[in-house]
């Protein structure tokens, strides 16, 4: 008997020390998304995730330009475009994988934060 409940508490301890290095640690989000975020909380919108899944990339390219330019160039390109905040107001969102959508945040009809897979 006390050799098994050894055996879980070693499978047990395995377990959360795996949970602890599951990369959920900003410090493990890349560089441009970091960037990215900060830059955009510095305008002072909520609606940006605050951690993004590692496989998601900046599109630091878009900040700054008309919500209405980015819709038509990426449009042009193939994506989808979903707002998840606009002048404070958040949308509902999820974090889904979807590699044809860049999804954006836009303040004052520019967008100041913007990310896709």
């Amino acid at each position: 008997m006390r050799v098994h409940i050894a055996a879980l508490l070693l499978l047990g301890a395995g377990l959360l020390t795996s949970c602890a290095d599951s990369g959920t640690d900003p410090v493990d989000k890349p560089p441009s998304a970091a960037h990215t975020t900060a830059k955009a909380h510095g305008q002072g919108s909520d609606c940006i995730p605050s951690t993004t899944s590692r496989s998601a990339r900046s599109r630091e390219d878009l900040v700054g330009r008309s919500l209405s330019d980015v819709r038509a160039a990426e449009t042009a390109d193939g994506h989808d475009i979903r707002v998840l905040g606009e002048n404070g107001v958040c949308a509902d969102g999820h974090d889904d994988l979807n590699r044809k959508r860049v999804n954006v945040v836009v303040q004052d009809g520019k967008v100041i934060w913007a990310s896709m897979y």
